[in-house]
Formats: C-alpha cells, sequence, structure tokens
C-alpha cells in the first residue's frame, strides 16, 4: 500500500480532511458517469496503518465483481472479498521485530480499505491515482509501456509510493490527467502492437509510434517529475560525451583462450 517502509506505530488521519470528497467526487462522476460505464471512479481517504502511515487521498477504479472472471487472479480477488475475513483481523505488526504478522489464515489479497470499500459499494475497488506532490498526483502503478517509457526518458520504472511525496488534495490538473486515460489507452495499445510488428512498419507509422510515446511521455512527466533521475535532453548529452570503451584485442583474447590450461 505505501512505499514498504515501516516506523514506530504512531496515530495516524482516521478521518477525512473536511469538504474535500464533497467538492471533487461529484468531477470523478462526471468522468465516468456509471449509467454509461460498467466501471467508475471514486475518491477515499487513505489513512494507512499506524505502522505505515500514508494520509493521502487516492482514487479507485470501482470494479463490479462479475468482470473480475471466473478463473486466475481475478477469481481469487472476488472470492477473498465475498467470503474472506476483514484484513484488520487476520494482519498485524510486531513492534519489536518491525514486521507484519499473521494472526492464522493466508494472506489477505486484499487491504483493509479495500475491504470497507467493497462492503460498502459491491465493487472490488483498484487503486488507480495516488493525489500527492505539486502536479496533480500521478497513477498507481505504471503498466509495461509506462514503465518503459518513463525509463527511457530519465524517469522512475515506477512513480512514487502512497505517501512518499508531500499532501495535496484534488485539482482542476488531477482532473484533466484523468479524462485522458481512455486517449492514454489507445495510444499504448498503438505502441505495444508497434513493438511487436517494428519490422513491418513503414516509416509514417514509425514516425507516428515515436510521437504516440512522445505525448504519453507528456502524460507521464509531470506525474513522476518530483522523482525523476535524468530528463531526456541529460541523458543525450551523457551519451554525446561518454567515452568510448576501448576496442577489445581480441588477438589476446583467443591466445589466451587457447593457451590456458585444461
Amino acid at each position: 500500500m505505501g512505499s514498504g517502509r515501516y516506523v514506530t506505530p504512531r496515530r495516524i488521519q482516521m478521518e477525512p480532511p473536511a469538504g474535500v470528497m464533497e467538492r471533487w467526487q461529484p468531477e470523478l462522476d462526471r468522468i465516468a458517469p456509471r449509467t454509461m460505464r460498467p466501471t467508475w471512479l471514486r475518491l477515499a481517504w487513505l489513512p494507512g496503518y499506524p505502522w505505515q502511515p500514508v494520509e493521502r487521498w487516492v482514487i479507485y477504479q470501482m470494479v463490479p465483481l462479475r468482470y473480475l472472471g471466473e478463473w486466475g487472479p481475478g477469481a481469487a480477488v472476488r472470492d477473498s472479498l465475498l467470503h474472506g475475513p476483514d484484513p484488520a483481523r487476520v494482519i498485524g505488526f510486531d513492534t519489536v521485530r518491525m514486521k507484519l504478522v499473521r494472526h492464522g489464515g493466508p494472506r489477505p489479497l486484499v487491504d483493509r480499505w479495500q475491504y470497507r470499500l467493497f462492503r460498502e459499494t459491491g465493487a472490488y475497488a483498484q487503486p488507480l491515482w495516488v493525489v500527492q506532490g505539486s502536479h496533480g498526483g500521478h497513477k498507481r502503478a505504471f503498466d509495461d509501456v509506462e514503465s518503459a517509457i518513463s525509463v527511457m526518458n530519465g524517469g522512475p520504472e515506477q512513480p512514487p509510493a502512497p505517501g512518499e511525496l508531500p499532501y495535496a488534495e484534488p485539482d482542476m490538473r488531477t482532473i484533466a490527467k484523468l479524462r485522458e486515460l481512455d486517449l492514454v489507452g489507445v495510444f499504448k495499445d498503438c505502441v505495444r502492437y508497434a513493438d511487436m510488428a517494428k519490422d513491418e512498419l513503414d516509416r509514417w507509422e514509425r514516425d507516428r509510434t515515436e510521437e504516440m510515446r512522445r505525448q504519453l511521455w507528456n502524460w507521464l512527466g509531470s506525474q513522476v517529475s518530483e522523482s525523476l533521475t535524468f530528463t531526456r535532453a541529460q541523458i543525450e548529452e551523457i551519451k554525446e560525451h561518454a567515452v568510448p570503451a576501448p576496442e577489445p584485442d581480441y588477438e589476446r583474447i583467443e591466445e589466451e583462450f587457447i593457451t590456458e590450461p585444461v
């Protein structure tokens, strides 16, 4: 849920800051109206745990259970929501060894906040967006295309964990990024296809794919700008001034290989 690092347990803010839900949930409802889409967006306060504080706003994609499938991981999540115990009763924290402990049974496939949202809405709460930092927030996790584009441009393989950037509330930048998700999905499908069929593309198709990559980075870049290691321009500068590795002495290597004792 959070960064994976544990702290000495402390009191966390369980109650959400006032007025935020009332202000921004209607905006999310306009992006994904429940009367027009099978899934919808839900803003929720994520306190975290005393040993792993988060205290950030998270936007979940609410998925009806019938879309989780009959087999595989989705079915396991559905069964955990329907029949599993409240994760709050299963997971605890050992303050001496500073590690999670289970009070019997398998490790839950959802956290206590997803479990509670399911009890409230009847849908699986898939974390989509974390509102933190100074640019309207970022995706909870990058997929394969997003991760590759971020790394190629000097960004991190994955966005910051909830709680790693300063507290923020949703704003119109958050809404604008979320409104672009459908187009982002189309671009990513095109990039995946181009990567699989790159030997078959003509120049126009390759140029269009590169333009899509650039636009995807425009969408991703502001999400991770507070975590960037190098910009793309800096990477090109490093490559330009890099000292080339010396050419290997193949004759010496071959001679050493032939004369090496068996």
